[in-house]
């Protein structure tokens, strides 16, 4: 069962060096899962600082406006995802394909568009990190960091 903390912080690292500072306008996607299973993903940029944040309340917004949409696809719940979340970046031709997609996809909303063509993302490494959301508390702020290479 999926409990939220306030918020999901992802640091985008270019390398595990602890002096290396993460990379800006990185397209960064949070992956619900169902039994195991891709559900629901929520993409974001990085900011100047490498960082990326999913807040609470953009998460289940984000959710609802999908399961709007498309209620055959999300017929669970939020609460009944997996209390394990993926964090994924794509890079190289895996984004390159996905981008096209996007441009050739008219229900793509203009925000998502305009993100996925400032991600910088083509010239990296697809990577992905698992994260053990467990049962935090409702103030509590996960954090974690991926590396790029």
């Amino acid at each position: 069962m999926l409990r939220l903390p306030r918020a999901i912080e992802i640091e985008v690292r270019a390398s595990e060096r602890s002096d290396d500072h993460g990379a800006a306008n990185i397209l960064v996607s949070l992956h619900l899962l169902l039994g195991g299973s891709y559900y629901c993903g929520i993409p974001a940029l990085t900011d100047e600082a490498g960082l990326v944040s999913f807040h609470r309340d953009s998460i289940i917004a984000a959710f609802e406006r999908d399961r709007a949409l498309f209620p055959m696809d999300f017929k669970a719940p939020l609460s009944g995802c997996d209390s394990e979340v993926d964090v994924v970046i794509r890079g190289g031709s895996d984004f390159e394909e996905l981008r096209q997609a996007v441009e050739n996809n008219s229900m793509v909303l203009p925000h998502f568009r305009t993100m996925w063509t400032g991600a910088k993302n083509a010239s990296l490494p697809s990577v992905s990190c698992h994260v053990h959301l467990g049962n935090p508390r409702p103030d509590e702020i996960k954090r974690t960091s991926i590396h790029l290479g």
